[in-house]
């Protein structure tokens, strides 16, 4: 028998066969490779936008980082480029490698210019620490004749797109100490949250370890923000659904009620971690997930504080043990800060080994930039003849050909070069380079050589080297040496804040850095910031102190304000052009100029001669603009949805101290905007003086502000120069003063002769 449908119908059904074989494909397809993480490849690289790959053959690293407490299984990658239709097919593809081994190789089609490559990634490729990601191409246009640097060589790899999926298996052993970088580092598989449990009415503990607990965390966690909520139990619950890792800082007597086991045999101070069991019910239900427990304690609040300065600087490699207690702590100086190690000191040399550069040696035909960091201090300041002396000790190999050179930038500007000229190589030993000391900046500097090394021209078709015995070499022998300088700021100035954490770093152990807040409800966004500002700066510091209340803003030098808008003294602004709190204070771009102010230009004679002769067209205004227009208004209104920043000199206490405001309109928002405030979306954006925002993915508004102070602890006559160099009108009347005088005290004393003469 032989069935008949009409035409209309077959159509149909043929289409619902079609859907239901991909639907069913579908989900054959999700059953074999079930959802798990997926990460933009994009956030592995600081790099803007798509990458361009360039020549005939160019690459770029992605560095992945995986922590030690996790495994990576059915890893893949789906990688979205674009490459040039000039291509050929036969000689062109892009390379994948992991750690250096060879993952993919795809073939590129100039007639479909762009496409999505997906493959898998082996499970024993993945290593705990840093994974190098490298994406390669081997680009061809012709066969014969080819010009390595022809524009039509190109491929773009658009990261943003790129997908990296992956399942994660938490690894079972039990932790140690040295497991804490892999448990808060910034690799896939560390914790990003924390629990701290401290105790009410522990208040010498409250105000000097959990800021050391909450930077030691937070730089382990090194670039990547840790976000930290706080329980002060008993007035809050103790958590038992969260799965993040708790951290209890306390007496071990405290530490017992809150268990209600025996108190932990403690003799000093001490640091033990631990992996919690999971805890059910009778029914089998989950009522606690196992998580990671650390205790920082002690028998006192002084030694509870000693643990969690141990906390903070200890290299987690050298305790592979559950437990450890301190028996005794040296360092001398005493009156130094971890930072000191980090930033270089004024009028010393240091070889490139010294910071952290070794001899890089450099082959083959191209282009090549090698950078040596140089971290000076935040409040680094000298005077405008000082000069850095860069001792180079360079080498390069024969057959260099024209346009072969090598190029010095500091902070991406460039400040000298090089012709590689010498056909048989040349070694140069201490090759001196002087840059002007003020071209750097307080804090992260970077010296970058960029080497272009081209082989000798062949005359005739086709001819030409292809570049392969082309060498040069920088040798960890150079050296840079650093003139004398001080320490000196002027402020307000977020972007230093930002890269730094300046002014709440210090290479002084001494220097005080207060924090004060509202209510004990914003612990844990106050724990946030300073672990934050810590990984600005690199370095813990042990002169934080968290205050609840705002009643000694005036005694402390630099302090740190977090509390909704409504609880802020309104005489904290008294002198700002800017202030939060009642009414509002805004300095609106129209009425304020905040460009540099230079001295007014005198008439000449001949402008004087033709405004007497009544010959200018335009009538000129009474009197020169002598001052800088600045204003403000004041309003009754709120913040809405943003959180407030802003930098000023803290009227309420001596000359110099300086406060940082963090504010919301309400406790519940303050939290949310400070969570949002330490995300690297938000974070480099620090610029100015005032800073408005309301989350990561929102835009960030930023404002200078002309109320200028300045801040150091170097001498004051360098404060002095600084107050100075800011307001260089001052100069004149001091010139002019010291004119007056010298001249009175010549006309004296030839006064005095002339009298003495005539006797």
């Amino acid at each position: 028998m032989v069935l008949s449908f009409p035409t209309g119908l077959l159509k149909n059904a043929r289409l619902a066969l079609c859907l239901a074989w991909l639907m069913l494909s579908g989900i054959a397809v999700h059953a074999q490779n079930p959802a798990g993480e997926t990460l933009r490849l994009s956030s592995f690289t600081a790099q803007p936008g798509p990458v361009r790959l360039t020549d005939v053959t160019s690459s770029v690293d992605l560095f992945i980082p995986v922590s030690s407490m996790v495994a990576l299984q059915g890893a893949r990658i789906s990688l979205r480029y674009t490459h040039s239709i000039a291509l050929r097919r036969e000689r062109s593809y892009l390379l994948v490698r992991l750690n250096d081994i060879t993952v993919a190789q795809i073939p590129v089609d100039p007639a479909q210019p762009g496409g999505v490559a997906r493959f898998s990634v082996p499970d024993d490729l993945w290593q705990p620490g840093f994974n190098r990601l490298t994406i390669g191409v081997i680009q061809h246009y012709t066969d014969r004749c080819e010009d390595n640097l022809s524009p039509e060589l190109w491929t773009e790899l658009d990261l943003h797109e790129s997908r990296l999926q992956f399942e994660r298996v938490a690894r079972t052993e039990q932790p140690t100490l040295s497991d804490l970088g892999a448990a808060f580092g910034p690799g896939i598989g560390a914790f990003g949250k924390v629990t701290v449990l401290s105790f009410a009415g522990a208040d010498e503990i409250n105000a000097a370890a959990l800021p050391l607990v909450a930077q030691a965390l937070a730089l382990r966690r090194r670039f990547v923000p840790l976000t930290v909520d706080h329980i002060a139990w008993p007035e809050a619950q103790y958590p038992a659904s969260a799965a993040d890792p708790l951290v209890i800082v306390g007496t071990a007597e405290k530490i017992a009620e809150l268990t209600g086991e025996p108190a932990p045999a403690v003799d000093g101070p001490h640091l033990a971690i631990s992996r919690t069991p999971p805890v059910r019910d009778e029914r089998g239900r989950l009522v606690s997930p196992a998580r990671l427990q650390l205790l920082v304690t002690g028998r006192h609040a002084a030694e509870v504080i000693e643990a969690a300065r141990t906390l903070a600087l200890m290299d987690d490699a050298y305790n592979p043990v559950a437990t450890s207690t301190v028996i005794d702590r040296r360092q001398r100086p005493a009156a130094i800060s971890p930072l000191s190690r980090l930033v270089l000191q004024p009028e010393r040399s240091y070889t490139f080994a010294d910071l952290g550069f070794p001899t890089q040696t450099l082959k083959g035909f191209g282009s090549r930039r090698v950078g040596v960091d140089v971290r000076l201090p935040a409040d680094f300041y000298t005077h405008d003849s000082a000069q850095v002396e860069l001792l180079l000790d360079l080498a390069y190999g024969a057959g260099m050909g024209p346009g072969s050179v090598m190029n010095v930038f500091l902070n991406g500007d460039f400040v000298h070069g090089r012709l590689l000229d010498e056909a048989h190589g040349a070694t140069f030993n201490r090759y001196r380079i002087v840059l002007p000391a003020r071209r750097f900046v307080p804090g992260r500097n970077k010296i970058d050589f960029e080497l272009t090394l081209r082989p000798e021209t062949v005359p005739g078709e086709c001819a030409g080297l292809d570049g392969r015995h082309l060498v040069a070499q920088i040798l960890d022998t150079s050296s840079l040496t650093l003139p004398a300088f001080g320490a000196a700021s002027s402020q307000p100035n977020l972007r230093l804040l930002g890269s730094t954490g300046f002014p709440f770093s210090s290479e002084y152990a001494d220097t005080r850095f207060d924090l004060f807040i509202d209510h004990p409800v914003q612990t844990g966004a106050a724990l946030t910031l300073i672990g934050r500002i810590a990984q600005a700066s690199g370095a813990p510091h042990d002169g934080w102190r968290l205050h609840t209340g705002l009643e000694n803003i005036d005694r402390s030098t630099r302090s740190i304000v977090l509390a909704p808008i409504s609880a802020l003294p309104e005489a904290l602004f008294a002198d700002s052009s800017v202030a939060f709190g009642r009414a509002l204070r805004w300095p609106y771009t129209a009425i304020n100029d905040t460009r540099t102010a230079g001295e007014a230009q005198r008439d000449s004679f001949s402008a004087w001669l033709i405004q007497q002769l009544g010959l200018q067209a335009t009538p000129k205004p009474a009197a020169p603009f002598q001052d800088m227009l600045q204003g403000h208004v004041e309003q009754v209104s709120g913040l809405g949805p943003l959180g407030g920043l802003v930098l000023l000199a803290n009227p309420l206490a001596k000359p110099g101290a300086a406060v940082l405001v963090v504010t919301a309109e309400d406790a519940e928002r303050l939290d949310e905007r400070v969570n949002a405030l330490v995300q690297p979306q938000v974070w480099s954006q620090l610029d100015g003086s005032v800073l408005l925002w309301q989350n990561a993915d929102s835009p960030v508004i930023s404002a200078q502000v002309v109320d200028r102070f300045e801040m150091g602890t170097g001498s004051n006559w360098l404060l002095l120069r600084l107050w100075l160099s800011n307001k260089p009108w001052y100069w004149l009347a001091l010139v002019l003063v010291g004119a007056l005088l010298l001249a009175l005290a010549i006309n004296a004393w030839l006064k005095r002769r002339q009298h003495g003469m005539h006797r």
